[in-house]
Parts: C-alpha cells; sequence; structure tokens
C-alpha cells in the first residue's frame, strides 16, 4: 500500500509598506474577516504517518453521520440513517442463518489453513447477497433519508473517501495498469468492507454458539460421531429459532445433545451446565 507523502509549501516573504489603518471595534471583524465559506464535509483523514485513516463500518454511514453533523440535520434524518445502518446489520446476521452450511464451510475452511477456498467462498455468498457486488450498496437509500440538497454532497463525500482509499492500497497497479485494474480495485475493496460486515454479524450472532460447542466438546469430550451430531443440533437450532430462542426451544436442544451421548458422557455435560449455573 502506498503512504500518502506530506509536503512542505515555502513561500516567498514580500514586505509591504502601507499606511496604519485604525480600526474599531466593531468594524475590525468585518473588514479583517474573508467571505464565509462553508467547510466542506469529509471522511477522509490521515493520521500522523501520512497514512488513510479506515472508517469504522460502511463508508456510506460514516459519510451520511459527517453530513448530518456538518449541515445540523434534523433529529429525523439521523434516525433514518440509524435505522438504515440497523436494518443492514439485521440483513447480515439473518444471512449468516439463512447460509448455515456456507459459514460452516467458510470455518472448515479457515481452520484447515485453506484461506483462497474460504474467501471463494465467501465472495460467492457476498455474490448472492448482493448482486453486483456494490462497492456502497446503502448510498441511494441514505440519500434519499438526507434528501435534497443534500444528496449530492452525501454521494460526494462517499466517493472521494473511496478515491482516496483505492489510490492508497492500489495507486501503483492503477497507473500502470488503467480502468480496468481500478474496477478490480474496487471490488476486492468492496469485498473486505464485506467481510468485516460479516464478522461483526458473526460475533454478534454465531459466536456465542461456537463457544457453546467448544465447552461443551472439552467439558464432555465426546467422540467424533457425537460431536458432529452435536454440531448438528446446535445448527438445526439456529435455523428453527431465526436467533430468537425462547427458554422452551433452549432446553429442548439441551435434551436433545444429552440424547446423543453415552451414559458417562451425559453425566459429564450434566456437570457442565451444573457448574454454569452454581459456579465454583
Amino acid at each position: 500500500m502506498l503512504g500518502r507523502s506530506m509536503s512542505i509549501l515555502v513561500g516567498s516573504c514580500i514586505v509591504l509598506t502601507v499606511t496604519p489603518v485604525v480600526l474599531s471595534q466593531e468594524d475590525a471583524p468585518g473588514l479583517l474577516s474573508g467571505p464565509a465559506v462553508e467547510a466542506q464535509a469529509t471522511i477522509v483523514r490521515y493520521g500522523m504517518d501520512g497514512r488513510l485513516q479506515p472508517v469504522a463500518g460502511r463508508p456510506e454511514i460514516a459519510a451520511a453521520q459527517v453530513l448530518i453533523a456538518a449541515r445540523s440535520l434534523p433529529t429525523e434524518v439521523a434516525e433514518r440513517v440509524r435505522e438504515i445502518n440497523t436494518q443492514r446489520g439485521e440483513s447480515i446476521r439473518m444471512l449468516l442463518v439463512d447460509e448455515l452450511d456456507t459459514v460452516r464451510e467458510v470455518t472448515d475452511l479457515i481452520t484447515a489453513g485453506e484461506d483462497e477456498a474460504a474467501r471463494d467462498e465467501m465472495r460467492a455468498l457476498w455474490q448472492r447477497f448482493e448482486s453486483g457486488m456494490p462497492h456502497a450498496p446503502l448510498l441511494e437509500a441514505l440519500a434519499e433519508a438526507v434528501g435534497e440538497p443534500h444528496a449530492d454532497e452525501l454521494r460526494r463525500i462517499n466517493e472521494e473517501y473511496w478515491a482516496a482509499l483505492l489510490q492508497e492500497r492500489a495507486g501503483g497497479m492503477m497507473d500502470r495498469r488503467g480502468e480496468r485494474a481500478m474496477t478490480a480495485a474496487r471490488e476486492r475493496l468492496a469485498f473486505q468492507v464485506f467481510q468485516q460486515e460479516v464478522r461483526e454479524g458473526y460475533d454478534l450472532t454465531l459466536r456465542r454458539y461456537r463457544e457453546l460447542l467448544e465447552s461443551i466438546y472439552t467439558g464432555v469430550e465426546p467422540t467424533e460421531a457425537q460431536r458432529e451430531a452435536i454440531r448438528d443440533v446446535v445448527l438445526e437450532h439456529i435455523e428453527t429459532t431465526r436467533l430468537a430462542a425462547t427458554p422452551e426451544q433452549r432446553r429442548a436442544t439441551m435434551v436433545k445433545i444429552y440424547q446423543e451421548l453415552d451414559e458417562s458422557r451425559r453425566e459429564r455435560l450434566y456437570a457442565l451446565l451444573l457448574r454454569q449455573v452454581v459456579p465454583d
């Protein structure tokens, strides 16, 4: 990735001889200040090392939030932007539920060290989720939320960030190879943003189930066949409850896991659950 060099502007000093002018307290501000210039809203920020500081989450959401603050847009606009962001997060979480087999495959490939194959699976998932794999899928909904005349400024803020990101991450390649390289680079960076969304969605939804499985595997020490059966029970639970299980559904799932075990391992499972309810 390319760093952003900092330049120092050196100007010549010109000494002017002027007749002193006495300004009154009231006149000074108006005479000394130039015409009012509206500050340009931006999400392009560089650190002390000259590198672009990536935004957290989707760039178009960050652009909308900066625009709202810079232009003091109404509360209802901010609320609508929050709704769009929340709906996006919910869509990602439900995608993981609907694509549990893919999530399992990707997880297994990563565990096996087959990172390239895992990326291929993720790209296929992205294509199924968003046909055309856009780099700013929420932009037009956000433009409608901020309304005219702010929609064009929102698009400008978003595209300015992507241009800076592309220049830093793939500037040399684009300079050498032209438009096709730019398209490929933009798609690659958009894929990285999607991957981050998936990771965050996973942390909020499926990670706790994986941690549950790991605790059962560690505490119960099931056979390989039992491990697979327990995993299938948990996956079925996720598909059925869609991350909104009732206490009855959770109990039913634990009973199914219990039934997959032999007598000695059932005792271990009981001891494990007891420790969670009544810690040592």
